[in-house]
């Protein structure tokens, strides 16, 4: 039963309108998978892909071949398109979690750790043949990884005890990520006045930090960007509670909307994803092949998000600066990361699962 905003109620993330059989399951039974198995998640997938995509491109277009055709992803801005992410697997996490919460760290750990960790070792492995420092082509520099920042890299806790490794310059947003879902299982049960609170919070922190330390929450250690850009993860977390209601929709816009008016970065990308959201819930069926297609192109998409720097550094280093060949590369190692790395691993749960289930029988 979707819940309603009522002052004196907790509201909470018990919502039953997404399920799925079975047979929807795509490479893991994971129970917080399950709801995730939808016609709305295909959309919301392939829309997930197109925002790793602008990322890449963006980043090539900024360090490498500025003004080819991956200009396109400078002109929609990578910055927004992480915003986008985090909107969107706000709302992710919250639908996952609308069947308890039980096992769910361990589950999303799961889910992101595997690819997470391969792609660093490669962009270790990718710093040691380039030389350690490197200049990108436009002249930005990427200094060889300390040990604190690798330590910190593994243990996850870029921008809160260390800075990011250079070639792994996404793991800033993934880790982000990783502990807003965490903040997120705590505040399953939450009422919505104290998410309210918190949205409001830290976009108050996201206009200071703005002022006070530029755009460019990646740069913002010691836990500021976490707390800074929780609102817009916790917007799309909140806007599950309140799925195709006219609140709901203003959950998502009213946010990046003063965020824009007080002078704060915010984007395209962010914005789009944040009507993709509100369109995508009317979505009552996909057919078969695409929403197959719009799974495999959400799985690819963190992948490609994270692999595609120290790519481009090899490249650029000892092959090539054609944006063309590193945008190719980087999509054929998101298909290696995601079914050598990623569906193996799924499986290896799913059969662990499987085997525990039929023991406690």
């Amino acid at each position: 039963m979707q819940s309603t905003l009522q002052p004196s109620a907790v509201v909470t993330l018990d919502k039953t309108h997404v399920n799925s059989s079975p047979g929807q399951e795509i490479n893991s039974p994971a129970s917080f998978e399950v709801p995730l198995k939808t016609a709305q998640f295909s959309v919301l997938g392939a829309y997930r892909f197109f925002l790793a995509l602008v990322v890449t491109c963006g980043h090539i277009s900024t360090c490498i071949t500025p003004g080819d055709w991956t200009s396109f992803g400078l002109w929609l801005n990578q910055a927004s398109a992480t915003f986008g992410f985090f909107v969107i697997n706000g709302f992710a996490v919250a639908t996952s979690l609308s069947h308890g919460d039980k096992g769910f760290v361990a589950w999303r750990w799961g889910r992101i750790y595997p690819v997470y960790i391969v792609n660093l070792i490669m962009a270790l492995l990718v710093s040691r043949l380039i030389g350690g420092d490197y200049t990108w082509p436009q002249g930005q520099f990427a200094p060889a990884p300390t040990h604190i920042e690798i330590l910190g890299t593994i243990c996850m806790l870029v921008q809160i005890a260390t800075t990011y490794v250079a070639l792994d310059g996404q793991a800033w947003c993934i880790c982000t990520d990783w502990w807003m879902g965490i903040i997120g299982s705590y505040l399953r049960r939450s009422e919505v006045r104290t998410i309210a609170v918190i949205i409001v919070t830290s976009l108050v922190m996201y206009k200071i930090n703005s002022m006070r330390l530029g755009n460019g929450p990646h740069l913002w250690g010691d836990g500021q960007a976490i707390i800074s850009v929780l609102w817009i993860w916790m917007s799309g977390f909140l806007y599950f509670r309140f799925e195709r209601k006219l609140i709901g929709a203003l959950i998502l816009i009213v946010p990046p909307a003063v965020a824009a008016t007080a002078g704060c970065f915010v984007g395209w990308p962010l914005l789009i994803a944040a009507l993709m959201l509100i369109a995508s819930s009317h979505v009552k069926s996909v057919p078969q092949p695409f929403q197959k297609i719009g799974f495999w192109l959400g799985d690819m998409a963190i992948p490609l998000y994270m692999c595609h720097t120290w790519i481009a550094a090899y490249f650029c280093k000892t092959l090539t600066t054609s944006s063309t060949a590193i945008v190719f590369a980087s999509l054929l190692m998101s298909v290696i990361l995601v079914h050598c790395v990623d569906y193996p691993w799924r499986r290896i749960v799913a059969a662990k699962r499987l085997s525990m289930s039929r023991s406690n029988k």
